[in-house]
């Protein structure tokens, strides 16, 4: 007589195939935690450079400073501010906005 523990049965196949899925789900978790762990790496190493070189401009384009808010009766913490030339990347394109029509807006 075989023992009940040695044969294969629906119960033990299914076990087995959720123990399976379970360890697949977690090698699965284990490198996207990695991956994203290295992103956060590389996100504040990018940072401390950038905090080391100075805090440069992050955006190389030439403006005018029109208004700003630190010079207000009550200062505030913006400006207003006029680009003049876009930056040393693309000389040749001008710098354009455009706002998206909101939905359900009507023209005219």
């Amino acid at each position: 007589m075989t023992s009940p523990f040695t044969a294969e049965t629906p119960h033990t196949a299914i076990a087995s195939d959720m123990v399976n899925r379970w360890w697949d789900y977690a090698a699965d978790v284990a490198q996207h935690w990695t991956l994203f762990v290295d992103v956060l790496m590389q996100r504040a190493n990018n940072m401390l450079a950038h905090e080391e070189a100075g805090l440069p401009p992050l955006l190389h384009f030439d403006y005018e400073m029109l208004l700003d808010g630190r010079t207000f009766e009550r200062p505030a913490n913006y400006a207003l501010l006029r680009i003049t030339r876009c930056g040393t990347d693309h000389p040749e394109e001008r710098v354009r906005s455009r706002l998206p029509q909101r939905h359900g807006a009507r023209s005219g």
